[in-house]
């Protein structure tokens, strides 16, 4: 298995020191607790991320990259819309490649329920703006030429975009430091410091840090880190792999699109294989216009955390559907984390919204009642 580019063998970029007060502390250095401070900063206030390995040494540098718009939630439509936007604007104030890219998203259909749950999405997309089109068979054939299968139609957003997430994460923390930011790896919080019932600061492997405000931003570890509080939160953990191949030598009219079969209608939470055409090495030059350099299978299955593995380890693919014509030969393997209230299943009795909120449910009650953490 190839190893993570960011991990905590990486040398210490933002090493310190430690302040001792800061208008916000932020525990977890990931896309999340680095975008919170990058605007913080912006806005004037002194923010303070604590991280306890390296800046994206974790899920922010293993997820997908996708800044995707088509299939999202009603709840999460607007959110994905205004960070469409914000991608754009941020890039050119980063001062370097992201390799953030307008490559489109298109999701193909096997089903009548696949083309039922994309019309069911047009609707939303037509609400919003969105510049999702519902393609027929032909229409498919045309974004795909050569390809063998006869998919019944497929749905393409082309304003849906990619970033290089070990590439973006680390170059938003430089930005945060050049806003104003400070940003200190290697450590850890290990408690919250609470003064009249309201939240004073942080103790660090470092020492204390004076802050009214603190932002848990911990990912996977976030429940973890709330135990100690008394403080109880529904999270799933997620096991996921993502192989990354030789080219598959699928020419198309477009540049690197996304493909991925269609989520059912009865399972919207649903997806056994994604194909990603991607840059085989994350920094190097856009490719061309018309060539797909290589594809990446995402597999995914659930697993509630675990006391003793708060954070699981990822490298165990499941099943999924064969790629297109051109598909990958020889592929390498490696994996990431996610960790979510809401997630991605792959059995067959969890694949439906009903028995999805069923498990969380079931999960939190569990939690309420465990001494232990989760």
């Amino acid at each position: 298995m190839i190893p993570f580019p960011i991990s905590e063998d990486s040398p210490v970029e933002h090493g310190g020191p430690l302040p001792a007060e800061a208008d916000c502390v932020i525990i977890g250095g990931g896309v999340i607790g680095i975008c919170t401070a990058l605007y913080l900063a912006k806005a004037g206030l002194r923010p303070v991320v604590l991280e306890k390995g390296r800046v994206a040494g974790e899920q922010s540098s293993r997820n997908w990259g996708w800044i995707r718009q088509q299939g999202r939630d009603p709840a999460e439509l607007p959110i994905m819309i205004e960070a469409n936007r914000l991608w754009r604007e941020l890039e050119p104030e980063l001062g370097e490649d992201i390799g953030l890219r307008q490559s489109g998203l298109l999701y193909l259909a096997d089903t009548d329920k696949d083309l039922a749950y994309f019309e069911e999405f047009m609707t939303l997309a037509r609400e919003h703006g969105l510049d999702t089109e519902l393609l027929g068979r032909e229409g498919v054939s045309r974004l795909l030429p050569g390809v063998k299968n006869r998919w019944l139609g497929g749905m393409h957003t082309a304003s849906d975009m990619k970033a290089e997430p070990l590439l973006a994460v680390p170059a938003l923390a430089r930005l945060a430091v050049r806003a104003g930011a400070v940003i200190v790896e290697n450590c850890a919080v290990r408690r919250l410091d609470m003064a009249g019932g309201k939240v004073a600061g942080v103790f660090t492997e470092q020492g204390r840090i004076a802050a009214p405000n603190v932002v848990l931003a911990g990912g996977a570890w976030s429940s973890l880190f709330l135990a100690a509080h008394g403080v109880r939160i529904p999270q799933l953990s997620v096991r996921a792999s993502v192989a990354a191949t030789e080219s598959c030598g699928m020419r198309t009219p477009w540049a690197a699109p996304w493909i991925r079969p269609a989520r059912s209608a009865a399972a919207p939470m649903g997806a056994t294989l994604w194909l990603l055409p991607t840059s085989t090495n994350a920094s190097s030059a856009p490719m061309p216009s018309g060539t797909c350099e290589n594809s990446s299978r995402k597999l995914s299955q659930t697993r509630p955390p675990t006391a003793s593995s708060p954070h699981p380890p990822q490298d165990t693919p499941t099943r999924g559907r064969r790629p297109a014509a051109g598909g990958p030969t020889r592929s390498r393997l490696s994996s990431g984390c996610a960790s979510s209230t809401r997630a991605r299943p792959q059995k067959r009795w969890a694949r439906s919204p009903g028995n999805l909120r069923r498990i969380i449910l079931a999960l939190a009650r569990s939690a309420s009642h465990r001494p232990g953490p989760e």
